[in-house]
């Protein structure tokens, strides 16, 4: 109904598709693809200001633009990554990122399998004389290992 210039739906609004399943359901028969093949006719949703656009479908978010991506909570609450429906990583409130761990106690906390590689630290082939440094601060001192090919 309508009232002034305000316009009123009661039930579902289906935009692309004849039955909606929410409130309001979007759907596109195609994906818009990561940052690196993006095609923006395939994306659902577009939001833009001034100068920048966002894109969004049913699998990414690709924002195109000069601005910084901005993602995130006004609210001091954790970020949480899932995939395959599990927890796989987190950044708390305080700014620490657990990974395979809910409850990060430092910066940077993995809990990972007893034969597990954690990181791996690598140069490109073509840069082979440039060594690869591994370095720990702890206060003001330091702590280096230093390898060459």
């Amino acid at each position: 109904y309508v009232q002034g210039d305000k316009h009123y739906l009661e039930g579902s609004l289906g935009i692309g598709t004849a039955s909606p399943s929410n409130l309001l359901t979007l759907y596109k028969d195609a994906s818009q693809g990561n940052p690196s093949s993006h095609t923006p006719a395939n994306a659902t949703l577009k939001i833009e200001d001034q100068a920048n656009t966002m894109y969004l479908d049913g699998n990414s978010i690709v924002a195109t633009g000069g601005a910084a991506f901005t993602f995130g909570n006004t609210q001091a609450a954790d970020i949480l990554f899932y995939t395959d429906a599990d927890e796989k990583m987190r950044i708390d409130a305080s700014g620490k990122i657990g990974i395979g761990h809910d409850t990060p106690n430092v910066r940077l906390d993995v809990v990972h399998n007893i034969n597990d590689t954690i990181a791996t630290f690598s140069t490109p082939s073509s840069d082979l004389l440039t060594p690869c440094v591994i370095k720990f601060t702890i206060s003001s001192r330091e702590i280096s290992w230093v390898f060459r090919k």
